[in-house]
């Protein structure tokens, strides 16, 4: 059986090695000053190898650098052993009811650079869209301080909830001098990690406002390659801000997509409000032309909706089409297309609209249409009750943003979830669409009562607001509970409003926390009596199964929301997940007539805990049972 290793991957080891299987002879070994063996990059083999030359040094190229972004980098490829546990009473199930584990969704709790560290397994290619709206470094925001450093205390270190001085969110007043720095340490290697989830025609959006907007496109621009820079979104947000100079409509969402030409041309639905006119004489009254087609550039030769359609004159147009060839021979035979005027008739094909039809159009990148902040504000407080969240983003932008893409069967990111705006816009869509589109919220738990201490005073009665609300309900006072119940209340209020809807209404609670094994590396001078007791099982007391069938899911890349069923085998509890993909069985003294049922189920992985077989016998005949029945399981030990 193989031994699990229980912590990420390193990247910086991941990227040495994609480089070493591209260009083979242009990696190495050498010897460092200490006598210890380090690899090496020939440069002079790899300049040929890509026919491009080398920059060291102060030599003078183009680039984006700041104090720090070695650090960032490094921080982003760094390995971590946290982990994420499982809360099924804190969760609700596909229908609204508390306490169950059946949701697609999730709603991950902790530091979001460790948990995008720890999704970059199960999660690498599989999201479909990212959206976040991250501090936007106004002079008072607080914004994550990466800068900390690890001890023994396991939960607050391990899982980076805090610094050595006991602080994890700080705020980046104008006066520090490192303003702009500080801000790009922080955001920099969260983006980096979220690249690596994306899908292949995989978008991120990301809000911000004019104070960041030029560092936050060239670090996209670093991190995704400028080629895949979408475009900028302005939404008119509300009255906006006024100095003594203009006053400011705006706010941004910055698009970028992991590889631009996968991407499926974009289009949105709209009433079309264009002015109708009749220069055919149709029957059926005026109309206006609309494109039908994408033009060659934007056309896909391997799309279904690829096709030939030839005018009454007999000119061909092959291309990329809005529709498939049925609707268009549909359309052709009402006497809803035009092919231009008539003798000639040799136009490019385009659709005859008519008054008050709905029309797909290429979105606009000025968005007019939806909410404001303030409207946000006063729908939250209509949810809770009281205005419980200051500066939300309004579910109908996200919604909006989120319709650009084909979501069916996809996964949605939001790893700065704040009030959960992206889960109800979800739910939203899924209910519009008629689609199965899931959810995954990450939000670090801030303590409001500390954010109270230091809240100005336009915040101070919208946080204690939010802690009575909590206190009524008698929730944790912390951020996170904020969100959950945002998610609950906006479920059952679509739920009323939607009785026939069969869309998920739930979520699953995970929160980041230190790894489920015991620190077995101790020095001499750490020594004690009984020490090695302690070490027979290297699994921390607190820890569950659950617990640890979660992280060997992360390890194997199973998805968090897979299907986990518990059966029990000759008294022992045994976990099934995704119709026998994986088991896992953690009990002790496990016999061999559990592993013979177990085997016979022949799952594609088998895990258990080390300590947990029986006696040397079982030990003797587990391999021998597996391979009877079931030779090609994988079979892995914690």
């Amino acid at each position: 059986m193989d031994k699990m290793n229980m912590h990420t991957a390193i990247k910086a080891d991941e990227n040495y090695n994609k480089l070493a299987e591209l260009f083979p002879n242009a990696v190495s070994e050498s010897i460092d000053i200490n006598g210890n063996v380090v690899r090496t990059i020939d440069k002079d083999i790899l300049m040929q190898e890509i026919n491009a030359k080398v920059v060291e040094g102060r030599e003078e190229r183009y680039q984006f650098i700041w104090p720090g972004k070695n650090q960032a980098i490094q921080l982003t490829n760094a390995p971590t052993t946290a982990t994420l546990r499982p809360y099924e009473n804190e969760s609700v199930n596909r229908n609204g009811k508390d306490g169950d584990f059946d949701s697609d969704n999730l709603y991950i709790e902790g530091d979001n650079l460790e948990v995008l560290k720890v999704l970059q397994e199960t999660y690498l290619n599989k999201i479909k869209m990212i959206y976040i709206d991250p501090p936007y470094n106004t002079g008072s925001d607080f914004i994550y301080n990466d800068d900390y450093a690890q001890d023994n205390e396991e939960y607050l270190a391990l899982s980076s909830q805090i610094d050595k001085k006991g602080n994890k969110l700080v705020q980046n007043a104008e006066t520090n001098g490192r303003f702009h720095t500080d801000w790009l340490n922080m955001i920099y290697p969260r983006i980096k990690l979220a690249r690596n989830l994306l899908t292949d025609d995989g978008v991120i959006f990301i809000s911000i406002d004019e104070g960041e907007i030029e560092n936050l496109k060239k670090a996209c621009n670093d991190i995704f390659n400028e080629k895949n820079y979408i475009n900028t979104f302005m939404w008119l947000h509300g009255k906006g801000k006024k100095d003594s100079w203009s006053r400011t409509l705006q706010q941004y969402v910055v698009a970028y997509a992991k590889n631009k030409t996968a991407l499926e041309p974009w289009i949105e639905n709209k009433v079309c409000d264009y002015e109708f006119k009749n220069p055919d004489n149709d029957p059926k009254g005026p109309w206006f032309s609309g494109s039908l087609s994408f033009n060659e550039e934007r056309s896909n030769p391997n799309s279904d909706k690829y096709y030939t359609i030839k005018s009454p004159s007999g000119v061909e147009w092959t291309r990329q089409w809005m529709i498939s060839k049925e609707e268009m021979d549909q359309l052709i035979a009402n006497g809803d297309v035009s092919f231009g005027k008539a003798p000639a008739y040799d136009g490019v094909p385009r659709s005859k609209i008519r008054p008050g039809a709905t029309i797909e159009v290429i979105p606009n990148n000025i968005i007019d249409d939806c909410n404001t902040t303030r409207g946000a504000e006063g729908y939250l407080a209509d949810l809770f009750g009281s205005e419980c969240f200051s500066y939300p983003k309004p579910y109908e932008l996200i919604q909006k943003l989120a319709s650009f893409l084909k979501l069916e069967n996809a996964t949605v990111l939001d790893f700065f979830s704040g009030s959960a705006t992206t889960a109800e816009s979800i739910m939203r869509l899924n209910i519009d669409r008629k689609t199965n589109t899931k959810f995954i919220m990450v939000q670090l738990p801030e303590d409001l009562d500390e954010a109270l201490k230091t809240a100005s005073s336009f915040n101070r009665p919208i946080i204690q607001n939010a802690i009575d609300y909590l206190d009524n309900k008698k929730y944790p006072h912390n951020l996170c509970e904020i969100g959950k119940e945002r998610i609950r209340l906006a479920a059952k209020k679509l739920k009323e409003t939607n009785p026939n809807s069969n869309i998920d209404f739930g979520f699953r609670v995970l929160k980041l926390d230190s790894t489920n094994m015991k620190d077995v590396f101790y020095t001499p001078d750490q020594y004690e009596p009984g020490l090695f007791d302690k070490l027979e099982d290297n699994i921390k007391e607190d820890r569950s199964s659950f617990d640890l069938l979660f992280q060997v899911m992360l390890e194997l890349g199973v998805p968090l929301d897979s299907k986990i069923e518990m059966a029990t085998i000759d008294g022992k509890k045994v976990y099934t997940v995704e119709s026998d993909f994986l088991i896992a069985c953690f009990d002790d003294k496990v016999t061999d007539s559990t592993i013979t049922e177990i085997a016979k189920m022949k799952p594609y992985y088998f895990v258990m805990r080390d300590s947990s077989i029986a006696d040397d016998s079982v030990a003797m005949n587990f391999e021998q049972i597996f391979n009877t029945y079931s030779p090609d399981t994988k079979r892995k030990v914690l």
